[in-house]
């Protein structure tokens, strides 16, 4: 169950000088009124139900399902009232960005940090060393798991070394089978999707897709075609207009939080 203070969210919208904010003026218009419903926070409660989730918050003391659509707005909303319990707040790059609600969620998980103390940079291209290590920090891995580097020969050395070693000796990074990791290099669309699958089996999620319809779905490593499939079941990645998936084409850092956020909501009941 995740619950956001009202007080902070106010005193968020408050502070905010963008006129503009999803829900800032019934927000500062009905205080009284979003009190008596809510009470001092607001509290969503996510629950499997087989290979999809019920997501519900509690309003007037019972407990009301949470539209698809209504989703992304109490997103924005909630992220707010637990913006202050990790110091750093804000990143700058990111204010009024459409994908603000979920990077910040992170942010105050412990999983992602900035590339500086105020800079996200949510538009570049997530590299795969940034992957290994967002996934490793949602898995709730430490380097205390550390057992020596494993078999790529470009990782002694990097700052992310032993996450991507740790990872690997888990299984989780099975689409990375060259004998370079390459981490600097930006990640591909089946390569997120078939990490952020294995993330998500490992908290015991299980999907029932047995394939995919994309017309380019030839193109897709073998090795992510199932985690991709169930991604598009649980709703976590789409394709384009033209029927594709473009496995080969990068990610944004931006996107990766989205996908991560829904991943994690979806799989771990905690």
């Amino acid at each position: 169950m995740l619950k956001a203070s009202v007080d902070t969210i106010i005193e968020s919208y408050k502070n905010d000088e963008n006129l503009y904010a999803e829900g800032k003026e019934e927000f500062l218009k009905n205080e009284k009124q979003i009190r008596d419903t809510f009470g001092d926070s607001i509290e969503i409660r996510i629950t499997k139900q087989g290979n999809s989730s019920k997501k519900e918050v509690k309003y007037l003391k019972k407990w009301e399902m949470l539209s698809a659509a209504d989703e992304a707005i109490f997103f924005d909303v909630f992220s707010r009232g637990v913006k202050l319990e990790r110091d750093g707040g804000y990143f700058h790059d990111t204010l009024n960005h459409w994908d603000e609600g979920h990077i910040q969620f992170l942010y105050e998980l412990g999983v992602i940090n900035g590339q500086s103390q105020t800079k996200f940079n949510p538009n570049g291209h997530i590299t795969r060393a940034q992957l290994a290590v967002m996934i490793f920090r949602a898995a709730g891995l430490t380097l205390d798991e550390f057992e020596g580097y494993t078999y790529y020969n470009d990782i002694e050395k990097h700052w992310a070394g032993k996450e991507i070693s740790i990872l690997d000796d888990y299984g989780l990074l099975d689409i990375f089978d060259d004998a370079d990791f390459n981490p600097g290099k930006p990640a591909t669309r089946e390569e997120v999707a078939a990490v952020t699958y294995a993330l998500m089996q490992g908290y015991g999620y299980e999907a029932t897709a047995a394939g995919t319809a994309f017309k380019d779905k030839n193109n897709i490593d073998p090795i992510a075609l199932e985690g991709i499939a169930a991604l598009q079941q649980a709703g976590i990645v789409g394709g384009y207009a033209d029927g594709t998936f473009k496995p080969k084409a990068n990610v944004t850092r931006a996107q990766f939080a989205k996908m991560l956020t829904m991943a994690l909501l979806e799989s771990s009941e905690e």
